[in-house]
C-alpha cells in the first residue's frame, strides 16, 4: 500500500472471493481513518501475499448503499473466500489485525462466517494492493 496505490482505479472483485481480504471503509475527513491507513500500510508490507487490502471511501456517490450498512469510520471488514468473518469498528492496532488474520488463515472450514453485503458492490471500488 503506497501513496500511488490509493489513486489506482481497478476492479477489486478479482481478489476478494479467494483468500483473505481486509476492506477499509473510510472517509477523507476522518482523522482516525488517517491513523488506520498508516497501520494498514505497515500491515500490507508485513503480510505480502497473504492479504488483499481494499479501501472504500463511503462518501463517494457510488457508495451510498454501503454507507447505509457502515455506521462508523473507520470500519474494517475481514473476509475469507468472499465471506465476512470479522468486523472492526474504530482504529485497530497492527497486532490485533495480524492476530485476526493469522486465526482466519488457520481456519479450515466456513464455521462462524457471516454473509457480507459488500462483496457484490465492490466492482468499481479502489484497490490498495493485491499482495502476491
Amino acid at each position: 500500500m503506497r501513496g500511488n496505490d490509493t489513486d489506482r482505479n481497478e476492479p477489486t472483485t478479482d481478489g476478494i472471493y479467494t483468500g483473505i481480504t481486509l476492506i477499509d471503509f473510510w472517509t477523507s475527513w476522518c482523522t482516525p481513518c488517517k491513523t488506520q491507513t498508516l497501520i494498514l500500510n505497515d500491515l500490507s508490507e508485513r503480510l505480502k501475499g497473504v492479504v488483499t487490502i481494499v479501501r472504500i471511501d463511503i462518501d463517494e456517490p457510488e457508495n451510498d448503499l454501503i454507507k447505509t450498512k457502515i455506521h462508523a469510520v473507520p470500519t474494517l471488514c475481514l473476509l475469507k473466500e468472499g465471506k465476512e468473518v470479522k468486523r472492526f469498528i474504530g482504529v485497530q492496532p497492527l497486532e490485533v489485525l495480524m492476530d485476526s488474520i493469522e486465526r482466519i488463515r488457520s481456519q479450515s472450514d466456513m464455521d462462524g462466517y457471516v454473509n457480507t453485503p459488500y462483496a457484490g458492490t465492490l466492482n468499481n471500488k479502489r484497490k490498495i494492493r493485491q499482495n502476491g
